[in-house]
């Protein structure tokens, strides 16, 4: 009996009509793990792969795609969850099921449930934040707010060197050192800046580096600047790094963040002191310090008005003095009819020191009149 081959399309032809059959282009809810993400945005396309895993063990795994038609809600996942869509994230996403002769099986995602990554990352924010107060001992909170040593650091009177932790030739690089080195005050600061990655997988790794190496010398800086702008606001994942959060709560240094996101806050912006932008962390050493040149400048009036008083008190009391000399001139005294006792050309201050017979001269304001003492006696 001759047997009945069929072409290979005649295969996929029947499984494409069987799939079309059983799914009839239902659009369905899946929940995977992403992974082999490759985005090709100038044709607005992303193929990637979705798993199910037990533990360690891939237990499933489809081949997916983003179309054209699909693709903006990789951006709207982005913005709204603050990560970047890449491996390793569980999503909840809307997809058809579709079969292509040549390609095989695959899953056309449609949209992505954020609400989902947003719960679960939340709850990894959570457990992390429970960690750091459980096992450091850099970290407490205090009224239901984390306080951390670093926070506790006071700064000195004027900022003069800064580290600055930040993206090699980022915008947010640039913003801080237009900002800071243009200041309309003519501040001078002496800024060393570390290069590091702040986003994607090595990230953690270089903060925990960069952050330490300025550790290690606290007596070189007066503030650590930890700054990211431009580009998208996406991937703040190292900025929830257990390591990373904890090495800023211990830094013997003043830690400032400003990593560019208005709407979250990370958890290393809890550890230190959070100011949002670049430029918001570089206009606040500005006004520290010049919150301290007008406190000398304020000292300095107080100080010139003190003396002021002080010299217009003297000067009172300078001219009350020749008053009361002026009173107390001898002339002043013969004017009113007294008269001067002299001997020998010298004032007698002491009568007792006169003699009988002894010669004296009697000033009065007109005359000069001498005469011998015949008897002196006590009244």
């Amino acid at each position: 009996m001759q047997k009945h081959i069929l072409p290979l399309s005649a295969v996929t032809a029947a499984i494409a009509d069987a799939i079309d059959v059983y799914f009839d282009r239902q659009v369905l809810t899946v929940k995977g793990e992403i992974t082999d993400v490759k985005k090709y945005p100038q044709k607005k396309w992303c193929f990637l792969k979705l798993l199910e895993k037990q533990g360690d063990t891939i237990q499933t795994e489809l081949k997916a795609v983003f179309w054209s038609t699909g693709y903006g809600s990789i951006a709207r996942f982005e913005q709204q969850t603050g990560r970047k869509f890449t491996d390793g994230l569980e999503v909840i996403c809307d997809v058809m099921v579709k079969y292509h002769p040549r390609f095989g099986l695959s899953l056309e995602i449609l949209d992505i449930d954020t609400a989902h990554t947003i719960g679960n990352l939340e709850l990894e924010r959570q457990r992390t934040i429970e960690r750091l107060i459980a096992e450091s001992s850099f970290v407490s909170t205090r009224d239901g707010e984390l306080v951390t040593v670093n926070q506790a650091l006071q700064l000195p009177s004027v900022i003069k060197s800064i580290a600055v932790i930040a993206p090699p030739d980022s915008d947010g690089l640039r913003d801080f050192i237009k900002e800071i080195t243009r200041n309309s005050y003519g501040y001078a600061f002496r800024l060393e800046i570390l290069e590091t990655q702040v986003q994607g997988d090595a990230a953690s790794a270089q903060l925990l580096k960069a952050i330490g190496a300025v550790a290690d010398h606290p007596g070189r800086y007066d503030a650590l600047a930890i700054v990211r702008g431009g580009g998208s606001n996406t991937d703040f994942k190292p900025f929830d790094h257990y390591d990373v959060c904890e090495v800023i709560a211990a830094c013997p240094v003043p830690v400032f963040t400003g990593i560019g996101h208005d709407r979250n806050t990370s958890i290393a912006d809890m550890m230190g002191r959070q100011l949002k932008t670049p430029t918001k962390v570089a206009s606040y050493f500005i006004e520290h310090n010049m919150r301290f040149e007008d406190k000398v400048e304020q000292l300095y009036q107080r100080l010139l008005l003190a003396v002021h008083r002080k010299i217009s008190g003297l000067k009172e009391q300078l001219k009350y003095i020749d008053r009361t000399l002026e009173q107390l001139h001898p002339q002043k005294v013969l004017n009113k009819g007294y008269a001067l006792l002299r001997q020998e050309g010298e004032i007698v201050e002491d009568i007792t020191a006169l003699r009988v017979h002894d010669t004296i001269d009697i000033q009065t304001r007109q005359h000069m009149i001498k005469a011998i003492i015949k008897n002196i006696e006590t009244l």
